[in-house]
């Protein structure tokens, strides 16, 4: 996990800018299911405390009500608790090009908490390269406008095709318009 954290292979320059906008894309879903699923804890961790505080009581028709929303809002968490793990899975697999290790990791992100704290330190990794590449990336993530900064002026952004001596403005592999033409 050391290696992983320290500079494992996430290294943002090896990508092209598709590539890089589906990785800030991952990284800003998978901030979203975290956020959803710590939402999600302490709502029931709220309704549990009411619950509580209810029984006992002459208010039979609450408790019930607030039994039932406990258990849809548990059930509720399955949603954010695949997405966590399906995008951290996604990440491992583009992020780590030591192939053991990358393979390591998709195995310990089966189970949601191993997949939330290896979440973080991609995330956290993740916001270090942007942040040391000029884009102004949060814990969240990054923006698509901020990540348009770091997109390579002699390369097509809708197909990636290198644009170096191309005076035409326009892409030759898929006729994009290019705008300035690539010097």
């Amino acid at each position: 996990m050391r290696q992983l954290y320290r500079g494992g292979g996430i290294v943002i320059e090896r990508f092209n800018i598709h590539d890089r906008l589906y990785i800030a894309q991952c990284q800003r879903r998978l901030t979203t299911a975290i956020i959803t699923m710590v939402a999600g804890v302490m709502l029931i961790v709220l309704l549990e405390i009411l619950l509580i505080f209810f029984i006992g009581s002459a208010a039979a028709p609450l408790v019930t009500s607030l039994t039932w929303a406990a258990q849809c809002s548990q059930f509720s968490l399955i949603i954010p608790a695949f997405a966590i793990v399906a995008y951290t899975i996604i990440l491992a697999v583009r992020l780590i090009e030591n192939q053991a290790l990358s393979l390591l990791v998709v195995v310990a992100c089966l189970h949601p908490l191993t997949a939330i704290a290896i979440a973080y330190i991609f995330c956290r990794r993740l916001r270090d390269d942007w942040r040391r590449h000029g884009i102004n990336a949060t814990w969240r993530g990054v923006s698509r406008d901020e990540l348009d900064k770091l997109a390579d002026v002699n390369f097509c952004r809708r197909c990636g095709y290198n644009l170096e001596g191309n005076v035409s403005g326009v892409c030759p592999e898929c006729g994009n318009s290019i705008g300035a033409a690539a010097s």
